[in-house]
């Protein structure tokens, strides 16, 4: 199956607490014990994505959260970014001026149903406002942009009497947590994927359609190396330590949430943090998930990490711990010290608009409540799409099933029946990531697929996540992948980590998605199929690097991550698995018949 690193990830990075009380609330933040949860806070509006029962209160306002809220990642992303040391402009503008009817298809991104190609006099989308002026959430919820979870902001250094230009703009954009993990609803696809409605849209089922790369990459010259390493990132993919690097290529597929209630508990501790207070109340116990463990520490500090990676208090919090030549001279960032710097009236001018951690800590009860429910957050049955139960060999869904349990059970299941709706078919446990093995077989415990990703520096300790990191895993060390769950499986291929077994669906409908499932199924479990020397990722044209205070030029078609992975100072490869494709040969001796009654199985699921 999908096994550690494979595309089902529902569930998240984020561990996970039950619905907390609004005491819980005003604990995590620095208002006091008096301080109203964010649910109190905020007048609510009514839900975009249609859910089956009406949703309460929290449940409402932590979905508008996760739709809207960027908690000054805008300020980042249009004004910090394109500044030294970065000197990265992101194509968000190059995506928002890119025709509604382009934009699926040169970028991935979603349409926000809410907005029209109108006209706006720069050239923007014309959208119908979501967030009540008298909201309090309106000062980091923005407006919307035309694209879901993009969000749109008045530019604090806008100058009026100036021209307008790319450096001078009235407005800037930030991205919500539903910028990458929005996408279209398997079971509800739309007609016309440029015109979708909020039917068609699931907030959690992860956009594997979405080119971050290309997002990255869209103001870069493609000689620039960094354009070579964005453009290796496959579609619904990103590397969530581009920014504050690791100096590893860990692209990895965008997570998917669903049936969080079902997923195993295991105990949460750590030495370097406060759980009570940055955590979920400190429980004894908390879900795991993620790809390589590194976020296990309850959902509200996983949360939290998650809007530090994308800019939110990145002037106090984030900058000052990048060092100059990361990962070796990073620095963790610190809760408590981010708690005094990133608050009201500790902000230089012109940026006073954000002191925004203690807001984030307060709703961040409500948008883990929402993306754990899970009516919420439902699992995409392939029976329930438009003609899906004529996809599925019902005549051998029993011998599939009996392949699963003696094949595939060890890992993916969470002890309970198979099949049964209770079963998550992950047992949440992380594995040793072996790297590529050119033989059929692995030894048990270890899956093959590429180490990259689960090579990550940053949650260690003296690096910048640090506070972030479970006992657990920095005891456990790098090197692991999760055995992820494989709940919606024929919607979610390509397979592993990195979404290299298996070709991108040509289209977010029911055929094209279980063609896409049933061609990396044939390759799984097929392996000698995989064109596995195919699959290292090379530069497209001639590009110079510097290597240790020299400089070279490498021709066209050097494996990117001969360069991506090395450290400047030892001119070591920190990754040095360039196999994008190897790995987790499981099922490979089944017989013809037991792989397909398998792969009908699975469709199930």
């Amino acid at each position: 199956m999908r096994l550690l690193g494979g595309r089902a990830l529902r569930v998240f990075v984020f561990g996970t607490s039950c619905i907390v009380a609004a005491a819980s609330a005003a604990a995590c933040s620095s208002g006091g014990s008096n301080e109203p949860t964010a649910s109190e806070q905020s007048a609510l509006n009514p839900s975009p994505v249609p859910v089956p029962v009406p949703p309460t209160a929290a449940l409402q306002h932590g979905q508008n959260v996760w739709l809207k809220a960027t908690f000054g990642g805008e300020i980042f992303f249009s004004l910090l970014l394109p500044q030294p040391p970065f000197n990265l402009t992101l194509g968000i503008g190059n995506v928002l001026f890119t025709p509604r009817s382009q934009r699926f298809a040169q970028w991935g991104v979603i349409n926000d149903p809410g907005c029209e190609l109108g006209t706006d006099p720069l050239g923007l989308d014309v959208c119908t406002p979501d967030v009540s002026p008298g909201d309090p959430d309106a000062p980091y919820e923005g407006e919307p942009s035309g694209v879901v979870g993009i969000r749109k902001f008045p530019n604090p250094v806008f100058v009026p009497t100036q021209p307008v230009s790319q450096a001078n703009f009235p407005y800037v954009f930030g991205v919500a947590c539903a910028g990458c993990h929005a996408g279209f609803e398997p079971t509800d696809p739309p007609a016309d994927p440029n015109h979708p409605t909020w039917n068609n849209i699931s907030l959690t089922v992860g956009n594997q359609f979405l080119r971050a790369g290309a997002i990255f990459d869209a103001n870069l010259p493609e000689a620039d190396p960094r354009w070579q390493v964005f453009h290796t990132w496959a579609p619904g993919t990103v590397d969530t330590t581009a920014i504050e690097n690791d100096g590893i290529n860990n692209n990895g597929i965008i997570t998917q949430f669903f049936d969080f209630p079902d997923r195993p508990f295991f105990p949460v501790h750590s030495s370097l943090v406060d759980l009570a207070k940055y955590g979920d109340g400190n429980p004894p116990t908390a879900h795991r998930a993620g790809q390589g463990g590194e976020d296990d520490v309850g959902c509200q500090l996983a949360v939290t990490r998650v809007y530090f990676n994308i800019g939110m208090c990145a002037l106090q919090c984030m900058l000052p711990h990048l060092g100059t030549n990361p990962p070796s001279t990073q620095t963790p960032i610190s809760l408590s010290d981010c708690e005094k710097r990133c608050a009201p009236g500790a902000n230089p001018p012109p940026y006073q608009q954000l002191p925004y951690f203690a807001q984030q800590q307060a709703d961040s009860v409500d948008e883990c409540a929402f993306f754990m429910n899970a009516q919420m957050t439902p699992v995409p049955h392939l029976a329930k799409a438009p003609g899906g139960k004529a996809y599925i060999d019902e005549s051998v869904v029993e011998r599939g099933t009996k392949v699963f349990r003696g094949y595939c059970a060890g890992c993916h299941s969470n002890g309970q029946p198979i099949p049964d709706p209770h079963n998550v078919y992950s047992d949440d446990l992380l594995h040793q990531a072996s790297g590529y093995q050119p033989f059929i077989g692995e030894p048990p415990g270890e899956i093959g697929t590429n180490r990259c990703r689960s090579l990550t520096t940053n949650w260690s300790n003296g690096h910048i996540w640090a506070e972030f990191g479970s006992d657990f895993k920095r005891e456990l060390g790098p090197g692991f992948y999760r055995d992820v769950p494989l709940l919606g499986i024929w919607a979610t291929a390509p397979f592993f980590h990195n979404n290299r077994l298996g070709n991108e669906a040509a289209g977010p409908d029911v055929a094209s998605r279980v063609a896409a499932f049933e061609q990396a199924y044939d390759l799984l479990v097929n392996p000698f199929k995989r064109n596995q020397l195919g699959s290292i990722q090379t530069t497209t044209v001639p590009i110079t690097v510097s290597l240790g205070g020299f400089s070279i030029t490498l021709p066209a078609g050097t494996p990117v991550d001969l360069f991506a992975n090395l450290d400047p100072q030892t001119l070591t490869l920190r990754c040095p698995d360039l196999v994008e494709n190897g790995g987790h040969y499981f099922g490979a001796l089944l017989s013809d018949r037991d792989k397909y009654a398998l792969r009908e199985f699975l469709k199930t699921l």
